[in-house]
């Protein structure tokens, strides 16, 4: 196994140990899914009160939720 490979193997058990535990804490699992979520594009994103700009002016895809909180 490559040291690449090893590495995205460990993240991922990491990841979904995370996520296995986030469920049992909160006893549901609320994934989203593709009907709920959508995305909104912006050429900055906001970060502790300063605006960071990608250096090739892309935009950023930001997720929010398609549906409105009660």
């Amino acid at each position: 196994m490559k040291p690449a490979t090893r590495f995205v193997d460990c993240y991922s058990t990491i990841l979904t140990a995370k996520i296995n535990i986030h469920v049992a804490k909160n006893r549901k699992c609320n994934m989203q899914t593709e009907e709920s979520q959508a995305y909104i594009f912006r050429p900055y994103i906001t970060v502790k009160g300063k605006r960071i700009t990608r250096p090739n002016g892309g935009m950023f895809k930001i997720p929010v939720n398609r549906e409105q909180k009660k």
